[in-house]
């Protein structure tokens, strides 16, 4: 069961225009705050520890959604630099997920779900804030992350789905 985490795609550059420092400040929570890239990076990690050892497929998906968010985290930061924002990382952006699936009510079913959401909501975020800016090159690295984290959901929806 190979599951491709990422579009056929490529990347666009993303080299804005212009400073634009106002969109950076509302970039940064997705790239280090609590739902983030970086938050997501660490839950993918740790799912993919905790699955790992009844399924070696599932640990492996999960790797590869944390390097596909790495992929994300790395973009984002430079977009946020190059329009002018200050790179900080939020404390407190945790792992995101709580563990123990196995043992909790819902076990991975419940994870899937949870994942499912997360990664929509972040796309939902990428879309709305494309309309916060009239810079082309911004516009379609946000659009192209947009698409991976869509493909991201639609993975944990037929996962949860069965």
């Amino acid at each position: 069961m190979h599951m491709d985490c990422t579009s056929k795609n490529p990347y666009p550059d993303g080299k804005p225009a212009r400073r634009d420092v106002r969109l950076a400040q509302r970039l940064l929570p997705l790239w280090s705050g609590g739902n983030g890239e970086l938050a997501a990076i660490s839950s993918y990690c740790v799912a993919a520890l905790q699955t790992e050892e009844h399924s070696s497929t599932l640990g492996e998906m999960f790797e590869e959604m944390a390097k596909c968010e790495l992929t994300h985290f790395r973009l984002l930061g430079r977009l946020i630099r190059d329009l002018g924002g200050e790179l900080t990382l939020f404390p407190r952006g945790g792992a995101g997920a709580p563990g123990g699936y196995y043992s909790r009510p819902g076990g991975i079913g419940q994870m899937f779900e949870q994942y499912m959401r997360r990664e929509q909501a972040a796309a939902d975020t990428y879309r709305y804030l494309m309309s916060q800016t009239e810079d082309d090159a911004v516009r379609a690295l946000l659009a192209r992350i947009a698409e991976d984290e869509e493909n991201h959901a639609a993975m944990f929806a037929r996962l949860y789905r069965g």
